[in-house]
């Protein structure tokens, strides 16, 4: 089970714009960046990195929701502000 940190060292080394946010869940950490009021991005560099606490491995969001059932209440632990 990967540590946070070590997860944040891995979304950083795959991420090109900064992190920002983090979102907990039971089976990953998916860190963001966050946008000015308005301003919606979607896709390419701007996509949240997805690092899975089982093995490490970065994944994008649309391989979680799909492989992993991605991001369901039940699964939420918590938010994190970098």
């Amino acid at each position: 089970m990967i540590k946070y940190e070590d997860a944040l060292a891995i979304a950083k080394s795959v991420k090109t714009h900064s992190i920002t946010k983090c979102t907990e869940y039971t089976d990953a950490y998916v860190f963001a960046e966050t946008f000015p009021e308005g301003v919606i991005h979607v896709g390419g560099n701007h996509s949240p990195v997805v690092v899975l606490k089982e093995t490490g491995q970065p994944i994008s969001m649309p391989a979680y929701v799909i492989g992993y059932g991605g991001i369901l209440d039940e699964k939420f632990i918590k938010e994190i502000k970098l």
